[in-house]
C-alpha cells in the first residue's frame, strides 16, 4: 500500500516501509482476497468492483459514482464525491490514494474502454453482494459484505504504518474532536503499575480527561471516594497522568500536558 506524505495527507502518494511480519500479514490477506476473485471470476464487473472497494475503502454508493474525471493518474489520487443529488454519507468531498492495485485495475478499464467520456461512471455494476456470496460458499469460509471490503482497506493501511488520522479521513469518517490516542515506547501510557503489570494490545483502553492541575484533582477525587486504578502520578515526555475507575468500571485517564 502507499500513503500520503504526512505534511500534506492529500498529496502524492509514496510508498512506506513495512517489517516483515506487517508485510506477511497484508500478503496473507492480499491472497485471501485473490481467492475470492477468482471464485467470482465469472463475474467479471464484479471482480473490478470487488477490488476496486479493497484497495479503495469506498462506500459501495460512493464507488458506483466515481467517474474518470475523479481519477487524477498524474497525481495517483481518486476525488470521491458520492451520489450527485445525495453527495457521501457525510456531505464531504474527500481525495483517496491511487494505491498500484487500484492503478492497475483502472489502467486495464481504461484500455477496454477507450472511447468512455470523462463523465462516464467507471464501475460498471453497483453492487457484488451476490458475487462475494457465492464466492465465498465455494471457498468454504464465512461471508464477506461490501462494507468487510472497506474494513479490509482500512485494517491494510494500518498495518502497513499509516497514521489512524490518515485513515480516516481517506474513508472520510467524522466524529468530531474524538481522537484515538496511541501511546510510544516511552510515553506515561506505557509504563508499567506498581505491581509490575504492563499494557498490553487491545487492553488498558481508556477516556481521557484533560487536566490543568493533575494533583489538586486528584486530592479532590481521593476526598470524594473515587477508585483509583494506580495511586501514583506517571510522567512521560507528552505530560503526567493517572487512572480512575468510573462506577461501571471504565477507566478513566486524567492528563495534564506540559
Amino acid at each position: 500500500m502507499k500513503r500520503c506524505d504526512q505534511t500534506d495527507p492529500e498529496s502524492r502518494t509514496r510508498e512506506i516501509r513495512m517489517s516483515g511480519s506487517m508485510r506477511g500479514e497484508v500478503e496473507t490477506r492480499n491472497r485471501q482476497l485473490r481467492s475470492v476473485q477468482s471464485a467470482s471470476s465469472h463475474f467479471a464487473y464484479s471482480t473490478d468492483l470487488i477490488e476496486f472497494l479493497a484497495y479503495g475503502g469506498y462506500r459501495k454508493s460512493e464507488a458506483e459514482n466515481i467517474r474518470w474525471a475523479d481519477c487524477d493518474f498524474d497525481r495517483s489520487e481518486i476525488l470521491v464525491r458520492g451520489d450527485d443529488k445525495t453527495g457521501t454519507k457525510n456531505w464531504t468531498v474527500r481525495i483517496v490514494p491511487m494505491v498500484p492495485e487500484t492503478r492497475r485495475i483502472l489502467e486495464r478499464l481504461k484500455a477496454e474502454r477507450p472511447h468512455e467520456p470523462a463523465g462516464a461512471k467507471v464501475m460498471h455494476v453497483s453492487e457484488c453482494n451476490g458475487s462475494l456470496l457465492t464466492a465465498c460458499r465455494k471457498l468454504g469460509i464465512p461471508r464477506i459484505t461490501h462494507h468487510d471490503l472497506r474494513h479490509l482497506f482500512a485494517t491494510t493501511c494500518i498495518e502497513s504504518g499509516v497514521d489512524v488520522p490518515t485513515v480516516s479521513r481517506w474513508l472520510g469518517h467524522t466524529r468530531g474532536n474524538l481522537r484515538l490516542l496511541l501511546s510510544g515506547e516511552k510515553s506515561s501510557g506505557r509504563k508499567a503499575m506498581p505491581d509490575g503489570t504492563k499494557p498490553v494490545p487491545g487492553g488498558w483502553n481508556r477516556i481521557q480527561l484533560p487536566v490543568s492541575d493533575i494533583k489538586a484533582e486528584a486530592a479532590r477525587l481521593h476526598a470524594a471516594g473515587v477508585k483509583f486504578r494506580r495511586e501514583d502520578i506517571v510522567s512521560g515526555p507528552g505530560g503526567s497522568q493517572i487512572w480512575v475507575v468510573d462506577p461501571s468500571g471504565n477507566l478513566v485517564e486524567l492528563f495534564q500536558p506540559k
